[in-house]
């Protein structure tokens, strides 16, 4: 699944930098929980290969108390989407 995403083509080692290149989009994922439904899910998400821990903004409070917020920035190709029907696993 992560391998739609277009790596950062700066070289950095953390692929959350903004290259500003014209031919990427960037998309951002938010994950809105408590501090601890944040960490779980950003660990649940490393366990389904999704994300590696590390690319995730650290956990940041929200306006709404007991509420944190952390951000994944990856970055697609511009043009036409791609979709790929799969089978779910539930």
């Amino acid at each position: 699944m992560a391998q739609e995403f277009l790596p950062d083509s700066t070289g950095s080692a953390c692929p959350n930098s903004d290259a500003g290149e014209d031919d990427r989009e960037t998309v951002q994922i938010l994950i809105i929980s408590s501090r601890d439904g944040v960490i779980e899910t950003i660990h649940n998400l490393y366990a389904k290969e999704f994300a590696q821990v590390d690319e995730w903004s650290p956990p940041q409070p929200t306006r709404k108390p007991g509420k944190m917020v952390s951000i994944l920035t990856r970055y697609r190709k511009r043009g036409p989407i791609n979709l790929r029907m799969r089978k779910s696993g539930r």
